[in-house]
Parts: C-alpha cells; sequence; structure tokens
C-alpha cells in the first residue's frame, strides 16, 4: 500500500466514521472499486484506533464530566449501564459474519445490514 491509497482510505474513515453508515464497508469497497490490493485487517484496525484517540482527545473534558456525573448520580449511573448492555446485545440480532475470504460487496452488505438499529420512544 502506498501512501495515496492510505490517505484516502484514512479520509473516508474520517467522513464516515460518524455518519449512520459503516464506515468499514468504506474500508472494503473503496480499495475493491479502485482496483487496490485489499489493505488488511491491520490497517482497518490501525484506522479505527486512531478515530478513537482522536475521539477521545477531542471529548476529554465531556468524559471527565460523564465519569463525574456517572459517581455523583445513581439514576444517570444505572441508564449509562443500561445502555451498554443495550448496545451489546445489538450482536445476537446481527447475521453471522460472512469471513474475510468472500467478495467484498457481501461483506459490504453485511455490515451495512448489522448496522445500529432504531430505538423505541420511551
Amino acid at each position: 500500500m502506498d501512501s495515496l491509497q492510505a490517505l484516502v482510505l484514512g479520509i473516508a474513515q474520517g467522513l464516515t466514521e460518524f455518519l449512520p453508515i459503516s464506515s468499514s464497508a468504506h474500508l472494503i469497497l473503496i480499495p475493491w472499486l479502485l482496483g487496490w490490493k485489499d489493505p488488511g485487517l491491520t490497517f482497518d484496525v490501525a484506522l479505527h484506533l486512531g478515530t478513537l484517540v482522536a475521539v477521545l482527545g477531542y471529548f476529554w473534558r465531556d468524559w471527565l464530566d460523564l465519569l463525574g456525573g456517572l459517581v455523583r448520580n445513581g439514576q444517570q449511573a444505572q441508564r449509562f449501564l443500561a445502555t451498554l448492555k443495550l448496545n451489546s446485545s445489538g450482536s445476537w440480532w446481527s447475521p453471522p459474519y460472512p469471513g474475510p475470504s468472500s467478495a467484498p460487496w457481501r461483506r459490504a452488505r453485511w455490515r451495512v445490514g448489522s448496522g445500529p438499529r432504531p430505538s423505541s420512544p420511551r
């Protein structure tokens, strides 16, 4: 992989990470559409780790406020824990991952289908 490919995939990751679409699917489809070699799982993980570090760095004050609120407010802590449990249970409804050796369109379709589900109102 050359620097231009890494730059294009990094920009795609940054632009699509916060949209309600799969940024991981873009990391599969862009190389496939442009005829590039698949950069592999290590590169994907590195991009996602970079996104995590950027988000934690940008929102560090908000994270501290959130954690402080969890310590001071029991009801807020219960809501936070309930949200974690609900988000982790989403994997039960997802179809099985087709595997890295299958076609890029199939892996991208799986990621779109296993994305966030709308929540019901209270």
